[in-house]
């Protein structure tokens, strides 16, 4: 039996000579599709990511004039530790951006102290149901903007977690996951797959050259098995056709 391939999909780049220019010109790309789910709808959702490369675009989004109070937001993914933690990226999106708004947002957390891990992450997918505003052709987010690290992992979907084969299956419909691997430190609590693909606008926020070099070496090959998008999952945000990925990148 051959081996399934998967073909790369659309990728497209967005270049700037600086941080600032990105998250300045990726904020008003955010904006626009805010405002217009607003108005279609009465409410946009978004997926965003923790760790230090969107504290630019945190500060530009406090800046933008978006009806706050209805945006829908969550996190790509979360380490399941309490948001008073360190390692906490409900703290850091809380510090930065969430004080700075003009009027507070829905926020559905990935940490609700909640038994385990795999409690939580029901309690955020019924949460997150609960809040969310559908209509015709809505998806479950207007934009999710991804992060990267240099191993290849996108959201918690790390090569050396025990279950990345389910966390990048296209087969897969489940809309929150767990992990734990060496890398991850702690457990953690993730939007699948399928729900990350599940959005109008797929971003990928990338800084540094080492991570371009890495995500160019990483979709060079017009397809990839499996196994090779197990090496580096982000490839699974590359090698697919649902929605284009949008790359904004700066030094």
């Amino acid at each position: 039996m051959s081996t399934p391939t998967y073909e790369r999909g659309d990728l497209v780049w967005h270049t700037f000579a600086s941080r600032e220019q990105l998250a300045d010109d990726l904020a008003d790309h955010l904006t626009a599709s805010f405002n217009a789910a607003i108005d279609q709808r009465g409410q946009a959702s978004v997926a965003l990511s923790g760790g230090s490369t969107p504290l630019p675009l945190f500060k530009a989004l406090a800046d933008q004039s978006i009806g706050w109070p209805q945006v829908l937001a969550t996190l790509v993914d979360e380490r399941w530790v309490p948001p008073s933690h360190e390692l906490s990226n409900q703290q850091f999106i809380t510090t930065h951006l969430l004080n700075s708004l003009s009027d507070p947002l829905e926020f559905v957390p990935l940490f609700h102290g909640g038994d385990s891990a795999e409690a939580d992450a029901e309690a955020a997918v019924a949460q997150f149901a609960a809040l969310r505003k559908s209509g015709q052709g809505a998806r479950r987010f207007d934009a999710v903007v991804l992060g990267m690290g240099l191993d290849g992992h996108t959201a918690s979907f790390f090569p050396d977690a025990p279950n990345v084969g389910t966390l990048i299956s296209y087969d897969d419909q489940q809309l929150v996951h767990t992990c734990l691997s060496p890398v991850s430190q702690v457990t953690r609590v993730t939007w699948s797959l399928a729900a990350l693909l599940d959005t109008h606008h797929l971003v990928l926020h990338i800084t540094g050259q080492d991570k371009r070099d890495l995500f160019e070496r990483a979709t060079e090959a017009p397809a990839v098995t499996v196994d090779e998008m197990m090496q580096w999952p982000i490839r699974a945000m590359a090698y697919q056709s649902r929605i284009p990925l949008h790359i904004y990148y700066a030094d």
